[in-house]
């Protein structure tokens, strides 16, 4: 459920910036988000859709873009990508697990579609 705070934020900042540009209307948000976040897809766009009705962005479509976990090996310096299924950090190349997030944890609405 918390899903729903997050997707009254991403409301706020697409209404706020097609507003602001002279939208009549949001087709469409896109979003990057980190696997590393625990938040589910389908939630955040039902959320979405509750919380935008009556507004410009009714019927707007969330696109979603996900990151997946990048870690940086502290050891042998080489970049992995980490299975979010099974969250292995012990770098595939050299067997270090002292290793460095590089990505998976972000959340950015990355551009805004108007009418």
């Amino acid at each position: 459920m918390h899903e729903l705070p997050i997707t009254e934020d991403i409301l706020k900042i697409a209404l706020s910036h097609g507003e602001k540009n002279g939208a009549k209307r949001i087709v469409r948000v896109n979003l990057v988000i980190g696997d590393l976040t625990d938040l589910i897809d389908e939630w955040v766009q039902r959320y979405f859709e509750y919380l935008a009705k009556g507004s410009i962005a009714a019927q707007a479509k969330l696109v979603i873009e996900r990151v997946p976990i990048t870690m940086m090996c502290g050891q042998c310096e080489k970049p992995f990508i980490v299975d979010k299924k099974k969250l292995d950090f012990e770098c595939p190349v050299c067997g270090q697990k002292g290793t460095e997030l590089m990505r998976g944890r972000e959340f950015t609405v990355k551009s805004i579609e108007i009418e």
